[in-house]
């Protein structure tokens, strides 16, 4: 599976899902394996964003580190491939991110702690990445996952497709704090390591959270991102 991969059958399951107006959420998450899961959202947001009028939004919800961000900018051949223009993506409403145990301390001056969610166009694709303004926070400041219906509702405005990143679940289980807040979660593992039982106590994991299970998307086997759309319990 890889970034390039076809992910039509993901897309065609993630359609059916979704309110009848406005854009349609997705989240892609996998116990342990970190690169498979940005491929595959990084691949399913390219491919959805072709297929839109609106742009893609690739939402990375690893904050401080901006892996997927940091990924597209690293892989970029030229200048001109890399992420591009910054916009706000605080789009007045409550932020999906919130201090842990103490505010925002700002490091760069009048920076407003409630607009550090920034997503970047991605040159000649109608996609955008977000990119958290990690170095206006002070070191040390620990940040958690902040449910804001708000947000999601503004978000569905402005873009075809929110394509959520997420950790692994087996470093960050906050994520599915947002189940409830998208359409539909992916999941994403090996196709000949993971076992089925692991497999089955994820999507557990997310319907005990609040969350639709769209199928497995499995790393690994000839057919990129081939979507098992029964998970077996």
């Amino acid at each position: 599976m890889s970034a390039h991969g076809d992910y039509s059958g993901v897309i065609r399951a993630a359609g059916r899902v979704g309110p009848p107006q406005g854009g349609r959420a997705v989240m892609f998450v996998t116990p342990d394996d970190a690169a498979a899961v940005r491929e595959a959202a990084i691949g399913f947001a390219r491919q959805v964003g072709e297929r839109s009028e609106k742009p893609a939004w690739l939402l990375d919800l690893d904050f401080r580190g901006n892996g997927v961000f940091h990924h597209l900018d690293v892989v970029a051949r030229n200048d001109k491939e890399r992420p591009g223009r910054a916009f706000s993506a605080a789009l007045d409403a409550p932020p999906i991110y919130k201090p842990v145990g103490r505010r925002i301390v700002a490091t760069l001056g009048e920076v407003n702690p409630t607009k550090l969610l920034s997503v970047h166009e991605m040159p000649g694709q109608n996609l955008f990445v977000s990119r958290f303004r990690s170095e206006a926070v002070a070191e040390g400041q620990k940040l958690a996952l902040n449910r804001s219906p708000g947000w999601w509702q503004a978000a569905r405005t402005k873009a075809s497709w929110i394509v959520v990143h997420a950790l692994p679940l087996s470093k960050a289980g906050a994520a599915l704090s947002f189940c409830r807040d998208v359409d539909g979660v992916v999941l994403v593992v090996k196709a000949d390591e993971t076992p089925l039982e692991d497999v089955a106590a994820m999507r557990e994991e997310v319907e005990a959270a609040g969350g639709f299970v769209l199928g497995a998307v499995l790393q690994g086997v000839r057919a990129d991102a081939r979507l098992i759309s029964r998970v077996a319990a």
